[in-house]
């Protein structure tokens, strides 16, 4: 990467270097890692990250402050999706099946719950040992109304996500970045339930600057349970987070508006 670089400027070649990963603050201050990484970045005209987490970390060294982007994922946004209301009782998990993702604690949230009118459905694909745990804390629910569905296409996941109220996504991945999942859970109109990790505390904080979904605390099987528990309550505020939701991903995740942004930032490179 920095040869590269080093070859570029050489030759007048503006650079970019695209983060598109979300554990950035944390391998920046990795003692050595976080060295080499700081002094490549410092040889690249411009660094695109994916949330304001990163800026803001990045933006503390006086070599990369005036460098620093974000430049968000994207994704189609169909105009005017209808908002109706919803009794929160179809929650969706649909991720790979990694513990960090918050699936166990999902589970336990979901069993906690107690409600045998409200539905959990597993969306993806684990280790045979992943999978068998989580359905031993599935408990008497398993089959009931907690369903492992195994992997789906995308385009077969994407349908199947019209027919939930809820995402639940209640993830502490080290690797973590920008969910696609959360994005077109928003550009459908879902509610979502997920941790501030990564770029989530971005992605689910509206063009208001409130909440345009359910925020947990990592690893916290009693923040999942209270947060179903809330939306299967009060229908109504629920259901203009999902409003909010909407209006986040249609202004700032858009396809067109992403593409013109990197468009506007290409400009300043001249």
């Amino acid at each position: 990467s920095s040869k590269v670089c080093h070859f570029c400027i050489q030759n007048g070649i503006k650079t970019v270097m695209h983060c598109r990963y979300g554990c950035i603050p944390e391998d920046i201050k990795r003692p050595l890692y976080g060295k080499f990484l700081q002094k490549t970045m410092s040889l690249y005209d411009q660094i695109w990250v994916l949330d304001t987490r990163s800026e803001k970390t990045l933006k503390e060294y006086s070599a990369l402050r005036d460098k620093v982007f974000v430049t968000p994922n994207s994704i189609h946004v169909d105009e005017g999706v209808e908002i109706g209301s919803s009794d929160y009782k179809h929650i969706a998990f649909i991720a790979n099946l990694i513990p960090t993702k918050g699936l166990y604690e999902l589970i336990e949230g979901f069993v906690k719950l107690g409600r045998e009118d409200v539905k959990l459905s597993i969306v993806g694909t684990g280790q045979d040992g992943v999978i068998r745990y989580a359905k031993e804390l599935a408990k008497s629910n398993l089959g009931k109304n907690i369903f492992f569905l195994g992997q789906l296409p995308n385009n077969e996941a994407v349908k199947f996500m019209q027919t939930v109220d809820i995402l639940a996504l209640p993830t502490y991945m080290p690797h973590e970045a920008f969910p696609i999942s959360i994005l077109e859970a928003m550009s459908l109109g879902k509610l979502v339930i997920s941790t501030r990790w990564a770029a989530i505390g971005d992605m689910l904080t509206g063009v208001d600057g409130n909440p345009c979904g359910i925020f947990v605390e990592k690893k916290s099987v009693s923040d999942i349970t209270h947060a179903i528990e809330w939306c299967l309550s009060f229908h109504n505020e629920a259901d203009k987070i999902r409003q909010k939701a909407y209006e986040k991903v249609y202004n700032s995740y858009r396809m067109e508006i992403v593409y013109e942004l990197y468009k506007q930032l290409y400009k300043r490179l001249f």
